[in-house]
């Protein structure tokens, strides 16, 4: 069946810590706003209550180096519904609770409070998305590949409790923050994560616009962890449901650090963009395990065929808006590699996807996918290379 039963019973006890710590900031929130109604120019109270969602179906047929023996044909890749409450200019909360077909269950995967109190920096705690890459902070309902590219997934920390601070600006946005690295909300186990960005448009010889955008990024984080929690390295092939065969070997580490290079070249109907990773893993000194270091990026071009540009705010790429009443047509073309190879043991793996987009509106989007991929090294002893081809269907609100 293409909907199968789930337990709902069944939800991520980090995403339930989360929850409560929200929950617990907004029964603070009457206090706070008595301070606030000192301060000199409060902004005025306007509550209100948004809700959107998204829900997208993926049809694939793919190779043996993709499939598992629990693979697939039609998938509801995502099914999401997201709460935002605007209690004032100052004061914001945010809840977002998702169906993940393949783990049959229902999380909680944002539930945040975020206040806009001081001028200088605004401030997030709760469970949301640790700040960094280009990719991984776009909506998923906006990126340009039907998946995230290797990279990304498997180098960009996910969603975690913590308390951030940040800031957007036209040209630059920072943001720092202290999380949670474990499935305990202890943190005993912590990481720090920060992200800076810096943006300019500017005029290309020959050209009488202004509609040229370059974006650079810098991001970081470093995390320690429990040696008896050991860490690898386990993605797929950039196919949702796959098998997740790009290994690194298992370490008993104390530390990780990843570092992450962006940019992006905005260029009216086509948009280049690229991310590079590094991440080194410090071995427990009483263990057996190596040090090692690991790698991986993208490079991607988007071509508008229609002529629209896409959106740009805050530090992040945005969707295609139509001007026609017939949307708006692209292509995508990435490359992308993983080295998750070191000490003689891991993985290697390349991609190549090629992609067509038609946007209908901001509310319907369907996209068409056909990827490449090659890996070497470990799990490549019998089958190294395969092809996949995938059709999504998106519907957001």
């Amino acid at each position: 069946m293409f909907y199968k039963p789930f337990d709902l019973s069944i939800v991520n006890n980090t995403a339930q810590a989360a929850f409560a710590l929200s929950v617990l900031t907004l029964f603070t929130l009457p206090a706070a706003t008595a301070a606030e109604s000192n301060v000199e120019n409060e902004a005025e109270q306007k509550p209100a209550l948004e809700i959107s969602g998204k829900v997208m179906v993926d049809v694939r047929q793919a190779d043996d180096l993709f499939l598992d023996d629990d693979f697939e044909d039609a998938l509801l890749r995502r099914l999401d519904l997201t709460a935002e409450y605007t209690f004032s200019e100052l004061w914001s909360a945010e809840l977002q609770v998702a169906y993940d077909q393949i783990e049959e269950k229902i999380e909680v995967k944002d539930a945040s409070i975020k206040s806009k109190y001081f001028s200088a920096f605004n401030v997030t705690v709760g469970q949301f998305k640790e700040p960094m890459g280009l990719e991984y902070l776009t909506s998923s309902t906006k990126v340009g590949a039907m998946e995230r590219s290797m990279a990304t997934n498997t180098f960009a920390p996910k969603r975690n409790v913590g308390i951030m601070l940040s800031d957007n600006q036209k040209r630059y946005t920072w943001a720092v923050g202290v999380f949670n690295n474990s499935e305990d909300i202890d943190f005993k186990q912590t990481a720090i994560t920060a992200r800076a960005t810096y943006n300019k448009k500017f005029l290309l010889p020959f050209s009488q616009t202004n509609k040229f955008r370059l974006h650079l990024g810098l991001s970081a984080t470093s995390r320690n962890q429990d040696p008896d929690d050991s860490i690898r390295i386990n993605e797929d092939l950039e196919l949702y449901g796959s098998n997740s065969i790009i290994e690194s070997e298992k370490i008993d580490a104390t530390d990780q650090s990843t570092t992450g290079l962006e940019f992006a070249f905005i260029a009216e109907r086509v948009v280049l963009q690229g991310e590079y990773f590094n991440q080194k893993v410090t071995a427990d000194p009483n263990s057996s395990d190596l040090n090692s270091q690991y790698d991986g990026f993208y490079t991607q071009m988007t071509y508008t065929l229609t002529g629209e540009g896409m959106d740009y705010k805050n530090g992040k790429l945005g969707g295609i808006k139509p001007e026609s009443d017939y949307g708006a047509l692209s292509l995508v073309v990435r490359y992308g590699e993983l080295n998750a190879r070191d000490n003689y043991d891991g993985t290697e793996a390349t991609s190549l996807y090629y992609g067509l987009n038609y946007t209908y509106s901001k509310h319907l989007r369907a996209q068409l996918g056909y990827q490449q991929a090659d890996i070497s090294g470990k799990n490549a002893l019998l089958i190294n290379q395969g092809s996949a081809t995938s059709l999504r269907l998106q519907y957001s609100f």
